[in-house]
């Protein structure tokens, strides 16, 4: 297990921002002494960028290439002395968490466009619709109302 201790309000912010929580699973593909490539489920592939963040195991990382739904990163000597990153081979499955900032983009992005996240519960998912749906029925009933209302 990785742990770091969270930092205290005020602290100073010197790396990625995590939360901890895991977004998905992902599976190592390949391997090597200081690079790891791993693929992630489709609905994450939308919060991976070159640059950007990831948690591998609860490791934060920089994404050095995405390509597809597979994303490699770059492993650094003190990173494997302190991690349990030196242990993982092929075929190891790898709790994932996506870039904090991504995650707040998207949610702002589908606020501005009423479109429901793929990482929502698809109960949230229906309640979402079903209140899209009935704004859209109030504002053609609101409409209806105003051009009774209109003067011929």
């Amino acid at each position: 297990m990785n742990l770091e201790k969270a930092l205290r309000f005020g602290d100073r912010i010197g790396g990625h921002l995590v939360t901890g929580h895991v977004d998905g699973v992902g599976e190592v593909v390949k391997r090597r002494k200081n690079f790891l490539q791993v693929k992630l489920p489709p609905p994450l592939a939308r919060y991976m960028a070159t640059k950007g963040s990831v948690c591998i195991d609860g490791v934060s990382l920089t994404i050095n290439r995405v390509q597809g739904l597979a994303f490699e990163v770059n492993l650094i000597p003190h990173t494997l002395k302190v991690t349990t990153l030196k242990r993982l081979a092929p075929g190891a499955k790898v709790n994932l968490e996506v870039d904090l900032a991504a995650r707040y983009l998207e949610r702002l992005q589908e606020l501005s466009m009423e479109k429901p996240s793929p990482l929502q519960p698809a109960e949230e998912q229906q309640q979402h619709s079903e209140d899209i749906e009935r704004a859209v029925y109030d504002g053609m009933q609101d409409l209806r109302v105003r051009k009774e209302r209109l003067p011929e």
